[in-house]
């Protein structure tokens, strides 16, 4: 078993540390929500498309099994190719033997947090490949209002690429059963280069992200445009339909989508916690999160994939992102498909304590506070000092003097009521 908490404490402390993170998180969500704000008020009625998506997504994720094979089906007889992935390795591997055979050595890539989960732009690189990544390049060149030589020889360059490349890599933002179709979508256009201009193009699907008909995707879309970046829709959106047939001119030749399992299946076994699954990968749960805004997303992956990721892979190394959850209901607020968290996350922790996971220091602890919550007696002790004491000796304050345990009230919650009640 191999611990990993030690090195994702390391990180959040220097997180915690850089005062400079800390206000350009602040600004970032100032930004966000500013933007969100008008956003959304292209909803007539945000609380029913919320509870449209909600009740889609789940009855989805209840008959993915249904929906994948559906899928498959139809994109096959449109003329294109689907790969079945357990993993990273299954998903590099597959994408090294078509690129191998095609003799493809120039690949454009648009990232998204899909493909950083597999990092398989990073195998990709290692197999002695050309990678470019094209979303951060363009989106580089938009952001330089100032110096437009700067970003036409970044636009330029990028043209280039983008007609040298053999292949292309991109992520679906969801993909459609009936009929089959795959969407694509950004606010620079990198993604719709990037999968329809080389002669073979690759689509990482991960298979939560199915949606049974076309009908349904455009509320999905308006969310998750307006909840990810604060937008009324992504700048592109395109619906992929299968490879290039012989009267067009535009589109890959091969088109191959990737259905990607990656734990998902594992997560789908728990009943209690499968909703998480219907998350949209808005990411909108970020920026509402305290753990995030504090630490960064090095180090914490956020509210959803903290409730997925210990199910995904084990208790064993992700038990920790249980137990980091403030419970305070934030990024529930955010979610477009009313996710909960904190109700997701107590399942996790639950599970996790009857399957033996949790500590033998916890479990007296809890013993102890059980105890003494059950009888007035030790809740009406007038010595506080013993309390704090009892308290600050399970939390303690950090070396780095970046919490401390808060200064307690000189009277105990029990007379404060009994005055404030007369």
């Amino acid at each position: 078993m191999i611990d990993i908490l030690p090195q994702f404490i390391s990180e959040a402390k220097k997180g915690m540390a850089d005062s400079g993170h800390r206000q350009r998180m602040n600004s970032f969500v100032s930004q966000y929500q500013t933007s969100f704000q008008t956003s959304v008020k292209q909803f007539a009625n945000l609380e029913l498309a919320k509870m449209r998506a909600e009740r889609l997504r789940w009855r989805t994720i209840n008959h993915l099994d249904k929906y994948l094979i559906e899928f498959e089906s139809n994109f096959i007889k449109s003329g294109g190719k689907v790969i079945w992935a357990q993993d990273m390795q299954e998903v590099t591997k597959e994408i090294i033997n078509i690129l191998d055979k095609n003799n493809a050595v120039k690949v454009t890539s648009c990232t998204d947090q899909q493909t950083e989960e597999l990092n398989v732009n990073d195998a990709l690189k290692s197999d002695s490949r050309k990678i470019t990544e094209t979303a951060s390049a363009a989106a580089a060149a938009n952001s330089m209002n100032k110096m437009e030589d700067a970003a036409d020889t970044i636009r330029q360059q990028l043209h280039k690429e983008f007609i040298q490349a053999n292949a292309g890599i991109t992520t679906a933002l969801f993909f459609i059963a009936d009929p089959a179709a795959i969407v694509i979508g950004d606010n620079n256009g990198a993604a719709l280069l990037t999968a329809g201009m080389p002669r073979i193009s690759f689509v990482l699907a991960p298979i939560d992200r199915i949606v049974p008909s076309l009908v349904e995707v455009d509320t999905l879309l308006s969310l998750h445009a307006t909840y990810q970046n604060g937008k009324s829709q992504h700048a592109y959106n395109t619906i992929l339909t299968g490879p290039r047939t012989v009267t067009e001119k535009d589109g890959p030749e091969e088109l191959y989508i990737i259905l990607i399992d990656n734990g998902r299946t594992n997560v789908l076994s728990y009943e209690a916690q499968r909703k998480i699954l219907s998350c949209i990968n808005c990411g909108a749960c970020l920026p509402a999160s305290a753990i995030y805004k504090t630490v960064g997303g090095k180090s914490y992956p956020g509210p959803a994939r903290a409730v997925g990721i210990p199910l995904a892979f084990g208790p064993e190394k992700y038990k920790y992102l249980a137990d980091l959850a403030t419970m305070d209901g934030s990024g529930s607020e955010a979610c477009p498909v009313k996710i909960s968290f904190p109700r997701l996350t107590l399942e996790n922790r639950k599970m996790f304590v009857e399957q033996g996971f949790g500590s033998k220091k916890e479990k007296w602890f809890y013993f102890a506070w059980k105890k003494a919550m059950l009888k007035r007696d030790i809740i009406s002790w007038t010595g506080l000092d013993a309390r704090k004491k009892v308290m600050e000796s399970y939390y303690k304050k950090s070396k780095e003097g970046l919490r401390a345990w808060p200064i307690s009230s000189t009277k105990s919650f029990n007379q404060q009521w009994r005055e404030k009640r007369a």
